[in-house]
């Protein structure tokens, strides 16, 4: 069986503040990103904490992931299961300020 977890993404709901023109947030504040994927029984875990507002997005790419299984009974085959998954991609992009402000 496939176990798929596309996003998960966990936050403080703390606000960030500019601090004049840096994006270092205030004291005791942090931006927690996680990106999580499983895929047939094995979880990939990509985790990012920062006490700076993040310049790029977090982004995982699995080119492809096979899954190939076979089923016995009494030592004699009874079933096969295969899953191809292809070009796998979770995304994880902060939010831009808008041009002019």
């Amino acid at each position: 069986m496939l176990r798929f977890i596309p996003f998960k993404k966990k936050e403080k709901r703390l606000k960030s503040e500019k601090l004049s023109d840096s994006k270092i947030l205030p004291d005791n504040q942090m931006i927690s990103n996680q990106l999580e994927i499983s895929i047939g029984g094995i979880m990939a875990r990509l985790s990012r904490n920062n006490t700076a507002q993040p310049q790029n997005e977090l982004t995982v790419v699995i080119p492809r992931a096979e899954i190939r299984r076979k089923y016995y009974n009494n030592g004699r085959l009874i079933a096969e299961e295969e899953i191809i998954l292809n070009s796998i991609t979770l995304v994880d992009a902060p939010l831009h300020t808008p041009e002019g402000k």
